[in-house]
């Protein structure tokens, strides 16, 4: 799915998967354009190489050229990182980033249907390692005042945890699509 949305909002690199894991994401980009990964975690690293040799991974987003990056996905990373560090991160992102760059980031919704549903026992508020839970709107405020970036579309891919014993739908949007304009 993910896949199918970056090639309708962007489709064409070079592209940074933000928090790649262990690659398999990266490997399913770099079939259609050059990919950088970007993960902090040694291990996730060393099976990233791995699953995904196409790509470029990285422990920072340094060695990657100024204006280079036509797209950058994050999927489910920002909540694991305080705001103080996201605005240094967003800056650094914002110098790869070429103009009309696109940014797709994917982050739980503290007032989405799946919060609804579960209450407490959402596991969004219970993993330790979330240290940044935001509605919607929190998010797209931050990427529109921070990162300076015009929102093209919000909107949400499902509920964060399973499994869910209900008919009722909800639309509360956690994913987040945007274009970068330089100022």
């Amino acid at each position: 799915m993910y896949e199918k949305l970056w090639r309708k909002y962007s489709g064409v690199g070079p592209v940074l998967e933000f928090g790649c894991g262990v690659g398999h994401f990266a490997k399913r980009l770099s079939k259609h354009a050059k990919v950088y990964g970007v993960e902090t975690n040694t291990y996730a690293l060393s099976a990233a190489r791995q699953i995904a040799p196409k790509a470029k991974f990285l422990e920072s987003m340094r060695d990657i050229p100024d204006n280079h990056l036509s797209s950058i996905v994050a999927l489910h990373v920002f909540e694991h990182i305080e705001d103080a560090l996201l605005v240094n991160i967003f800056q650094e992102m914002n110098c790869k980033l070429t103009v009309n760059g696109t940014v797709i980031a994917v982050m739980p919704n503290k007032f989405g249907g799946a919060h609804i549903l579960k209450g407490k026992d959402w596991k969004a508020f219970s993993d330790p390692t979330h240290l940044n839970i935001k509605s919607a709107q929190e998010w797209e405020n931050m990427f529109k005042t921070v990162w300076g970036l015009s929102i093209i579309s919000s909107f949400s891919d499902g509920y964060y945890d399973f499994p869910y014993a209900t008919k009722r739908k909800y639309f509360f949007p956690f994913l987040i699509y945007a274009d970068y304009c330089a100022p």
